[in-house]
Parts: C-alpha cells; structure tokens; sequence
C-alpha cells in the first residue's frame, strides 16, 4: 500500500538545514530593516528636491539673494539622500539646485564686491575739479 517512510524531500531540493551549492543561506542584511523609510513600488522623490532646484533657478537668473538658500536647502537634501541610498528618486534635481544655488550665491558675492569697488572708485573721484585748464577756462 504506501510507504509508511516517506522521502523527507521528494523534489530533490536542498533541504534547510544545509545550503545549496556552498552558498551561505539568505537572510536579512544585519542593520537593515527592508520595511523602514520607504513605500511601496521603489524609491520615492525627495520632498525638498523640487523646492532646491527651483530656488536654484530662480537665484541664479532673477533673484540672486534666493541662491543661498537654495545652496542651504541642497546641502541638506544631499546628506539625505546620501545617508539613504536609494530611497529618494530625484538626486539629480537635489545636486542641480544645489549646484545652481553654489553659482548663484558666487555671482551674488561678486556683483557685491564689484558694486562696492564702484562705489570706492566714484567716491575717491574729485568730481568739484575739472580735469583739464579748458575746462576752467569755459568755466570762468
């Protein structure tokens, strides 16, 4: 009738007890919690990265107090996502704003120091003075 002894593992499988091929046997990554930050369906957009690079853009080509700003927020943003790897979707949009935000924030101090030595420049000029005598010769 049937075998009062059945086969332990009737399809030839490696049981679990022992690994297959001299492969150690899977398991769960030792600090790594596969159900903690992220959702369903893959890695999800920052929820800043849209905001950097936006600012980014503005700073750079209308408002330029707004670049370091945007160059704070990347920063930010960017040791999230490296801290995470993997989880947020949008690290390029997180690295070009902050990249426009560094450029933004280099044209900023610039104009800045450029529009103080103008300032300097026109200031130390003697403006009461004419430059040459035919000047005072029409003056007078």
């Amino acid at each position: 009738m049937s075998d009062p002894n059945p086969p332990s593992n009737p399809y030839g499988q490696p049981s679990n007890d022992q690994p297959g091929y001299g492969q150690a046997p899977y398991g769960q990554l030792p600090g790594h919690d596969p159900f903690a930050v992220r959702g369903l369906g893959g890695p999800q957009p920052h929820p800043r990265g849209t905001t950097v690079l936006v600012l980014g853009i503005v700073g750079v080509f209308c408002c330029g107090f707004l670049a370091p700003v945007a160059w704070a927020l990347g920063s930010s943003a960017d040791n999230d996502v490296t801290t995470y790897p993997g989880s947020y979707s949008n690290a390029g949009q997180i690295k070009a704003g902050k990249i426009l935000g560094m450029v933004g924030t280099a044209v900023l101090v610039l104009s800045f120091v450029a529009t103080v030595l103008l300032i300097a420049y026109a200031g130390s000029m003697d403006l009461d003075q004419p430059s040459n005598q035919n000047e005072w010769s029409n003056l007078q």
